[in-house]
């Protein structure tokens, strides 16, 4: 009722392969419309991640973004290679779109 709620993107990353999962989180996992496009590569230990979405998409479960505001994410990196499914996650990160922020977003 306050609009207050996760808007949640996954991203798999598997054998040079990227998928995208587009959800929100009140009670339980809610999948919407997929809104996301994702691309990735590792090259030379290093792991790079694009992640595409219009800005207002119409679904009730996605967060609407504006050209002048910040959000904040929080990025966990799962290695499900490793027994006990280890994770390493983020402080929060802003992302601002033509404002301040820890990242810049990009128009594109």
């Amino acid at each position: 009722a306050r609009g207050q709620f996760i808007d949640l993107w996954r991203m798999n990353y598997v054998l040079n392969m990227v998928s995208a999962e587009d959800m929100y989180i009140l009670h339980d996992r809610i999948h919407d419309n997929n809104d996301l496009e994702a691309a990735g590569s590792f090259n030379e230990g290093q792991f790079t991640m694009v992640v595409k979405r219009k800005l207002v998409t119409g679904d009730a479960g996605d967060i609407t973004l504006k050209t002048g505001d910040s959000f904040t994410i929080g990025v966990a990196i799962h290695d499900y290679s490793n027994r006990g499914r280890r994770h390493y996650v983020t402080f929060p990160i802003s992302i601002g779109l033509s404002s301040a922020a820890d990242i810049h977003a990009q128009r594109l």
